[in-house]
């Protein structure tokens, strides 16, 4: 079972860090319908029962969350321009998912179908103690 309430934190949270780094970019927990660019998408991508500790009193689950960045071209946007857009949402959903327990483990640009759209995607790894909603 998903952990919507690290998920609905997460998704929250980075939106108003964006927002507050005067950031004009939308998050979203699923890839929107509409052509809604540029955008990040947060989404959950394992939630594992991992271990309980002494006696059972704790149990950790293993969680993993992928970050989608899509910024557009849109024919009038340079290539420095979308590299300069990239490594400042990318830098800016680290340096948040950081502060938030999590440890990245992978960053790429991603081929997309659209050519039009640069990607890119990230993921990040963490462990919850359920009882409290700590991640550790």
């Amino acid at each position: 079972m998903m952990n919507v309430t690290i998920w609905n934190e997460l998704s929250t949270g980075l939106q108003e860090y964006l927002k507050s780094s005067n950031e004009n970019v939308k998050v979203f927990k699923i890839p929107p319908q509409k052509s809604n660019f540029d955008c990040i998408v947060i989404e959950e991508i394992a939630n594992q029962k991992k271990e309980k500790t002494t006696c059972g009193l704790e149990q950790i689950d293993e969680l993993g969350y992928e970050i989608n960045i899509f910024i557009a071209s849109n024919g009038a946007t340079t290539e420095e321009m979308i590299l300069s857009k990239d490594s400042r949402y990318s830098a800016l959903c680290d340096k948040f998912m950081s502060r938030k327990g999590f440890i990245r483990t992978s960053s790429n640009p991603t081929p997309n179908i659209d050519k039009t759209i640069f990607r890119r995607t990230m993921r990040y790894s963490g462990k919850v103690k359920i009882n409290t909603g700590k991640i550790i």
